[in-house]
């Protein structure tokens, strides 16, 4: 079963990825993570302009601010288009890690977790969200 991977997935992974980055890693690890990296930052650029769209289609763009002035009786409407935006399919492939090459990097539970759609091999099927069947 093929898990679907949402832009809200992509969105907490781009903090997790630079957070880790720096990190002292084998090469084949720190070239994933970076290929992973440009990637996620590709596909979220398709997100971004569609986010900027809905913004500039229903509200005005504050030009001191550079923030789009959303009234607070709208504030509901807007964070109901943005969740289900973020909650929609990416049409991101990840660039497999084998779970191995991480072994000897001090990973916190939350990067792991966060990145878990990057990962294969041994363990990696443990960091997959639970999905409901629909």
């Amino acid at each position: 079963m093929e898990l679907k991977i949402k832009i809200n997935d992509l969105l907490n992974a781009v903090p997790m990825i630079n957070q880790v980055m720096d990190r002292k890693m084998p090469e084949k690890l720190a070239y994933a993570l970076a290929k992973n990296f440009r990637l996620i930052n590709a596909e979220l650029e398709d997100y971004n302009k569609t986010r900027t769209k809905l913004l500039s289609e229903n509200w005005t763009l504050d030009p001191k601010t550079n923030k789009y002035d959303i009234p607070d009786e709208d504030k509901e409407r807007w964070n109901k288009m943005h969740e289900e935006l973020a909650n929609s399919e990416s049409g991101y492939i990840p660039f497999k890690i084998d779970m191995a090459l991480t072994q000897n990097i001090d990973w916190s539970p939350g990067e792991l977790m966060f990145l878990w759609f990057i990962f294969e091999g041994e363990g990696a099927s443990d960091l997959a969200p639970l999905v409901k069947s629909e």
